[in-house]
């Protein structure tokens, strides 16, 4: 007989219309905001019985200036209502982002225009979009990081 295990994926979003951004502004950069720590979420275990469909789960990911995931969001807010069993993978994502961190997102004035380097700037919060996949499937889990 078979064991079932699931496995989980994670892949980053471009943000769409909607997503409000930093302008910077002359001579301004951007430095940070890319995972530095993460781990993929575990498949919910009362759900693998039940050999579900594999599942996406879109969420925004709301960073905090120290690099932690403040809050995480459903994208659409009614998505998980749409998906079977949306709150347990919801509740998985959660729990996994708890130990994410991301490098602090920093804007600064380029070298030649400041004394300050851009480490000393003030970190700001923002927040990223990822699509997490969760499947069943025979034999051991395999989970991958995939970013567009």
């Amino acid at each position: 007989m078979a064991t079932v295990s699931g496995s989980a994926a994670w892949r980053a979003l471009p943000g769409d219309a909607s997503t409000r951004r930093y302008q910077l502004a002359p001579g301004q950069h951007v430095s940070g905001g890319s995972l530095q720590l993460a781990r993929a979420p575990q498949y919910p275990p009362a759900l693998l019985p039940l050999h579900l469909a594999r599942v996406v789960v879109v969420v925004r990911l709301v960073i905090g200036t120290d690099g932690r995931v403040q809050r995480v969001l459903p994208l659409p807010p009614s998505q998980l209502a749409d998906i079977t069993h949306g709150p347990a993978f919801f509740a998985a994502i959660e729990h996994c982002t708890e130990h994410w961190r991301f490098v602090p997102l920093r804007i600064a004035a380029s070298a030649r225009r400041s004394a300050m380097p851009a480490a000393d700037a003030p970190a700001l919060p923002f927040s990223l979009d990822y699509a997490f996949s969760f499947a069943v499937h025979d034999g051991k889990p395999l989970t991958t990081l995939e970013q567009r």
